[in-house]
């Protein structure tokens, strides 16, 4: 192994889940008995991987997401709730599959749900001496939306039902500061559902803490949505290497500890919250280090990586020029 070894970095998504066990703890007190922490933190790591614009986000907004998802008692899975970037900030929205639950497990309803008509769909509601009614019979849900629906039955035998036309739900929509938000532009059935649970929420019997839960559901207004970036999920993670280190190709991983084997060395211990932390230079003038170094001193921009560093395997590289670009004037 020629040159001085450079220190082996540890890819974001690792340092995200050593940061979550070691909080395991924390969630653990704030997560119902049927939700193991390890099982909460499986699926933060899937929803970072399946949208990569978080590891943009700050750590400790994406933390309070977390814990705020663990306290509603619900799993970022897309179903029961999401995590969502909002500019630099990490974002908890419960989905109405959570929301629907949480009303269920009170214990206070026989049953809950929600719906969309379509055109083309038969929908009807009533009401006589006996209360609320209605009949709703789906589609092949290929329809336009028209109305939303929600409905329960509480324990007692009391329906309550709530509807709203396209025009009502528009009208919510319209006066909203989030309508820009991935609710209302990247789940349109779930931001009419959601819509139509809120307003019905208001008159049915709950618990302090789903009351909570639907205030602040409410307050999405107060987050704008941010534009996503441009590109895949490489340049997402390529725009998150600006300031912290990622792994290196496997086959430099298999030489450093060869290295390491022959020379008897130990590897320095690295802490996973080091994001900023500088590998050493490279003794190889022409190694991505001294080029990134050379390139600072020749006015070229910090965003100028050459493009044979911007492939998922040679990211270590990348993230070495930006380094030597970095140390020129330090």
């Amino acid at each position: 192994m020629t040159g001085q070894v450079e220190k082996i970095s540890t890819h974001p998504m690792v340092q995200l889940k050593n940061y979550l066990d070691e909080r395991t703890g924390e969630l653990a007190n704030a997560l119902p008995k049927h939700i193991p922490p390890e099982k909460f933190i499986r699926v933060v790591l899937t929803a970072v991987q399946l949208n990569p614009n978080l590891l943009t986000c700050t750590r400790q907004s994406l933390w309070n997401a977390c814990m705020r998802a663990a306290n509603d008692g619900l799993i970022p899975d897309g179903r029961e709730g999401a995590i969502v970037p909002f500019k630099d900030t990490a974002q908890w929205m419960p989905m109405v599959g959570g929301l629907l639950k949480r009303f269920r497990n009170s214990g206070q309803f026989r049953s809950i749900a929600t719906g969309i008509v379509r055109t083309g769909e038969f929908f009807e509601r009533w009401v006589d001496e006996n209360g609320e009614h209605m009949k709703h019979v789906p589609g092949d849900g290929t329809g336009k939306p028209i109305k939303a629906y929600a409905l329960a039955q509480t324990v007692d035998g009391g329906v309550m039902i709530e509807v709203m036309t396209e025009a009502e739900i528009d009208k919510r929509k319209n006066v909203s500061r989030a309508k820009n938000s991935p609710l209302w532009t990247e789940w349109v059935d779930e931001a009419w559902k959601k819509t139509v649970l809120r307003n019905l929420s208001k008159r049915l019997p709950s618990s302090a803490d789903i009351d909570e839960m639907m205030r602040r559901d409410d307050d999405e207004d107060a987050f704008e949505r941010v534009p996503p970036l441009t590109g895949n999920a490489s340049a997402a993670l390529d725009h998150f290497a600006a300031d912290r280190p990622k792994e290196p190709p496997q086959d430099e991983i298999d030489e450093a500890i060869e290295y390491y084997r022959e020379s008897g060395e130990q590897p320095g211990a690295e802490s996973a919250s080091e994001f900023n932390e500088q590998p050493d230079p490279p003794a190889d003038p022409n190694s991505p280090f001294e080029r990134g170094r050379a390139a600072k001193k020749q006015g070229l921009q910090r965003r100028a990586v050459p493009p044979e560093f911007r492939t998922p395997d040679r990211t270590s590289d990348a993230k070495n020029w930006v380094a030597g670009w970095d140390s020129v004037d330090k």
